[in-house]
């Protein structure tokens, strides 16, 4: 078992949730826009103090740290982002998916796993905290932790084709193949422009 691919930072990438789609939900915005004109550079170690209205600034150039492969800045700057903007949920998505790529699958569960135990919602967010959750199990091989992560991301939020995806790819590789069929199935129907099912 080599566990998933790798996955994306939740707003870099786009998408909605789920192994290939990196993920918006819970407060994305949309795609990283590029640092425009006057932006500071991030090989400069510039900080977006000047901008502390704005999760977006402070995100974006953790984002660009990260394409860097400047990991380790791009990672305190997410972390600075929810200091300022606790609610701000693509700034966890992100820190939970970078810590994971660089092997710190306890502390990305934690990050996911902390603000389940205190919220009550049954919104987007939740869900797409339960789905990457699901992800950090499957990289720590937990698979019944993560099918169980997965089932409730989309339970919550049936619209999250990657997540659908996930469950069915987690099922295939235990051999569970009806079931996979029809997570994967059910991938196609809530989103038939997913690519990753087919």
């Amino acid at each position: 078992w080599s566990g998933p691919p790798k996955g994306a930072s939740a707003l870099a990438r786009g998408g909605r949730g789920g192994r290939g789609g990196g993920g918006g939900g819970g407060g994305a915005e949309g795609p990283i826009k590029p640092p425009g004109r006057g932006a500071a550079r991030p090989e400069m170690g510039a900080s977006p103090d000047n901008n502390r209205r704005s999760p977006e600034a402070w995100l974006n150039l953790g984002a660009v740290l990260e394409q860097a492969r400047r990991l380790d800045r791009a990672e305190e700057l997410y972390r600075r982002t929810l200091e300022r903007f606790p609610s701000y949920q693509a700034a966890r998505f992100n820190l939970g998916t970078l810590l994971a790529e660089k092997g710190k699958l306890d502390a990305a569960e934690q990050l996911y796993r902390r603000p389940l135990e205190q919220r009550e919602e049954t919104d987007a967010a939740t869900a797409e905290l339960h789905g990457r959750l699901g992800e950090v199990l499957e990289r720590k091989e937990d698979f019944e932790a993560a099918e169980a992560e997965y089932r409730r991301a989309v339970e919550l939020d049936p619209g999250l084709a990657g997540f659908h995806n996930n469950l069915g790819f987690l099922l295939e590789h235990q051999g569970k193949l009806n079931e996979a069929v029809q997570a994967y199935r059910q991938a196609i129907e809530s989103d038939p422009t997913f690519p990753l099912p087919y």
